[in-house]
């Protein structure tokens, strides 16, 4: 939680007199610290970075350190560009060898030239926009270094889902109008069912499944349907959600109201289980190759951390390579 900012003032002067970078990493190495803030986009520190270099391969930046380069220059009025900082932020992974240890951030803190007529609010948050644009730039590229596919974010939203929504005949308008407003939201396939739809859905694997049911004698149905899905091992299935409409269900359950509103809910609902985020197959570096492993995966593409990951979470001993 203890984070250290180096700095050598936050002024628009010469600095030419400022501590080269190399005679502070020394002691930088023996605080008592996680996070390491330092200057990094102005004019006379943007090449401190091979001095942190230096430092990381002589040991004054330890495992378990964060670096947090400045990627904004606080004193100048000019808004850096993203692509800039993208770049540096991914010159910065490469030394230290984990994305998990580099984060973006400032020269130093913008309160202190608040009352600048060069640096003002708005040219701050601009900056400050920059700074996230560049991140997630870099993020996005680092992903794609080993991706098969390009990588158009971090998190990825699957919007395929099939619904199936089970009415009566009394209830059967309204089920039109979700299966309308669904339809209008992504939805794969919108179908209507006025009872229990087992064999209906029992190949119906491609996409997650939304089971979402009228009344109470849909619920009935719906909950019916659900477990001998659940029962039934004749193939591999998607993920299966229950949602229930003006009655209470094992699910989620809803009042009814608007269609678009219902529809929105459902959506949501369906969705919510399905992101993923791909930074969470980035596995830290944890030194040199052990002696005595599980697994051996050979490449560190997206399907090789996908497998690797699966393979630590049931307790194998895992080596990427």
């Amino acid at each position: 939680q203890t984070r250290v900012h180096v700095c050598w003032g936050n002024y628009a002067g010469p600095h030419h007199k400022d501590m080269p970078a190399d005679l502070v990493w020394p002691l930088l190495g023996t605080v008592k610290t996680t996070y390491v803030l330092v200057e990094g986009a102005n004019s006379r520190h943007r090449n401190d970075i091979e001095a942190f270099e230096r430092a990381v391969k002589n040991g004054h930046f330890r495992p378990d350190q964060v670096i947090v380069p400045g990627m904004l220059d606080t004193t100048s009025a000019r808004v850096e560009n993203p692509e800039l900082i993208a770049s540096t932020l991914l010159e910065y992974v490469r030394i230290v060898g984990d994305p998990s240890r580099v984060m973006a951030g400032t020269d130093c803190g913008f309160a202190s030239t608040a009352k600048s007529v060069a640096v003002t609010g708005d040219i701050a948050w601009m900056k400050l926009a920059a700074l996230a644009e560049g991140a997630r730039l870099a993020t996005q590229r680092y992903l794609e270094g080993n991706a098969p596919v390009p990588v158009r974010d971090a998190c990825l939203t699957p919007t395929a889902y099939r619904v199936a929504i089970i009415a009566s005949k009394s209830d059967e308008g309204y089920a039109k109008e979700l299966s309308r407003e669904l339809s209008n939201m992504h939805a794969n396939i919108v179908e209507v069912f006025n009872g229990v739809c087992f064999e209906a859905l029992r190949w119906a694997v491609d996409v997650p499944l939304t089971l979402l049911a009228i009344g109470m004698s849909a619920v009935q149905a719906a909950e019916s349907t659900q477990k001998k899905l659940q029962q039934d091992k004749a193939v591999s299935r998607r993920p299966s959600v229950l949602v229930s409409v003006g009655a209470e269900c094992s699910g989620l359950s809803l009042s009814r109201g608007s269609a678009q509103d219902v529809a929105a809910a459902v959506r949501d609902s369906s969705m919510r289980k399905l992101d993923f985020d791909k930074r969470s197959l980035v596995l830290p570096r944890t030194g040199p190759v052990p002696i005595e492993t599980d697994v051996v995966v050979v490449g560190a593409g997206l399907l090789g951390m996908l497998t690797a990951k699966r393979c630590l979470d049931a307790g194998f001993r895992v080596a990427v390579l």
